[in-house]
């Protein structure tokens, strides 16, 4: 199990740039923002302060739990969706005639390599578009989770 990260971030000053930044993580991904500089905010409690203004707190793993597998297909769909006309026209059939009925309700998180395996041996495609299916599963589960979060066994189950 991976070990949970301090989730306030933490104010830190830049000598190079002489300038305050605010450094968190946002799920495996490493935030930061420039706050200001050490004329504006002579102290790092003023830093500190300024970042409590401005709203910048990474999200908590309660925030971003209830992310559903329709959630996260909006996601792909705006984010990493082939540009290709044809190939997109093809992942959107396969979203919506075989992945968002089955698993459109469900918690992406709680969606299970052996599950999954089980429906695709049932879906009644050609081997080539079940490996297509599961390839955009994977896709799907990566764009929620991260790599970060990625186990071996999970990827090549998925």
């Amino acid at each position: 199990m991976r070990v949970q990260r301090h989730t306030s971030g933490s104010v830190r000053y830049d000598k190079r740039r002489k300038t305050w930044n605010y450094l968190w993580y946002d799920g495996p991904t490493r935030r930061s923002k420039r706050i200001g500089t050490k004329q504006e905010f002579p102290t790092k409690a003023a830093a500190s302060k300024e970042v409590e203004s401005l709203e910048i707190q990474p999200k908590t793993q309660s925030e971003t739990a209830g992310d559903t597998v329709r959630s996260v297909t909006t996601r792909y769909e705006a984010e990493r969706m082939p540009s290709r006309q044809s190939a997109a026209r093809v992942y959107r059939s396969f979203l919506n005639n075989h992945v968002l009925p089955k698993w459109a309700d469900t918690r992406i998180q709680d969606v299970q390599p052996r599950p999954v395996e089980l429906w695709l041996r049932e879906l009644p495609l050609s081997p080539k578009s079940k490996t297509h299916v599961r390839s955009l599963m994977h896709g799907l589960w990566s764009l929620r989770c991260g790599p970060a979060s990625w186990t071996s066994a999970a990827i090549q189950s998925l």
